[in-house]
C-alpha cells in the first residue's frame, strides 16, 4: 500500500511538472514573462517538497545493498554523491543560473551579465557548448543521477525514488525536451546529440564540436522537462 501511495504522489509530481513545462500551456496560463519561470519552479520545488513530505516508507525491515562496513568504498560513493551535487550546481552557471530560475526575469536585467558569467556568442548558429555541456549534453541531470544512485545504504524507499526519478528524467528528456530543441535548433542539435553522449562522459574527444550558441541549450532546458 504504501508503495502505490509513494508511486501515485511521484506521478502527480512528475505529470504537473512536464505539463506546466508545455508552451500550450504556458500561453493559456498567461503569465507575465517576468514571473513565469519563477512560478514553474515554484510549483516544482513545492510538489517535491510535499511528496517528500507525505513519503511512507517501503520494506524497513530490510536495504537493498548496503556498504557501511567498508569505510573505504562508503567513502568514495559519498564522495560521488557530493561530485554529483556540485556537478548539478555548477551546470546551471554553464547555462545561465539566473535565467534558469527565474531571476533575471524577475528582477527585469540580466544578472548573468551583470555578473560576468554570460557564454561568449558568436555569430554562427548553433549550441551552447562550454564547461559541462562538452562532455554531456544534459549535465544536470547527470547530477540528478549521481545524487540518487550513490548512496552506502540503498533502502527500498530510495530504490523506489531513484528508480521514479531516473525514468522520468530519461523520458521528459528523450520524449519532450530534445524534440523540443530539434525542432527549435534543427541539424545543429542532431549533430551535436550525434557527437555528445546524453548522460555518461564518454571517453576521447568525441564531444568535440563546433558549433557555438545563442542560448539555445538554456532555453530548452527551461522549456521543457
Amino acid at each position: 500500500e504504501a508503495a502505490f501511495y509513494n508511486i501515485g504522489s511521484m506521478f502527480v509530481f512528475g505529470f504537473l511538472h512536464s505539463l506546466l513545462a508545455r508552451k500550450t500551456v504556458k500561453q493559456w496560463m498567461g503569465l507575465p514573462s517576468s514571473v513565469e519561470r519563477s512560478f514553474f519552479c515554484l510549483q516544482g520545488a513545492f510538489f517535491l517538497h510535499m511528496m517528500q513530505h507525505y513519503w511512507k516508507e517501503v520494506g524497513e525491515d530490510w536495504t537493498v545493498w548496503t556498504v557501511s562496513r567498508f569505510p573505504l568504498i562508503s567513502n568514495v560513493i559519498l564522495a560521488t554523491y557530493w561530485f554529483g551535487a556540485a556537478f548539478l550546481l555548477s551546470a546551471t552557471f554553464a547555462l545561465d543560473h539566473f535565467h534558469l530560475f527565474g531571476l533575471s526575469q524577475g528582477f527585469g536585467f540580466d544578472i548573468n551579465k551583470l555578473l560576468g558569467l554570460a557564454a561568449t556568442i558568436k555569430k554562427t548558429s548553433g549550441i551552447s557548448t562550454r564547461w559541462h555541456y562538452r562532455l554531456v549534453a544534459h549535465p544536470i541531470m547527470t547530477g540528478f543521477f549521481l545524487n540518487v544512485w550513490a548512496t552506502p545504504i540503498m533502502t527500498p524507499s530510495r530504490l523506489l525514488l531513484a528508480l521514479f526519478l531516473s525514468s522520468y528524467i530519461t523520458v521528459a528528456v528523450i520524449r519532450f525536451e530534445e524534440s523540443s530543441l530539434r525542432a527549435e535548433l534543427g541539424t545543429d542539435y542532431d549533430k551535436y546529440l550525434a557527437s555528445t553522449p546524453r548522460f555518461l562522459p564518454a571517453t576521447g574527444l568525441r564531444f568535440r564540436v563546433n558549433i557555438s550558441s545563442s542560448n539555445a541549450v538554456m532555453k530548452g532546458a527551461t522549456k521543457d522537462k
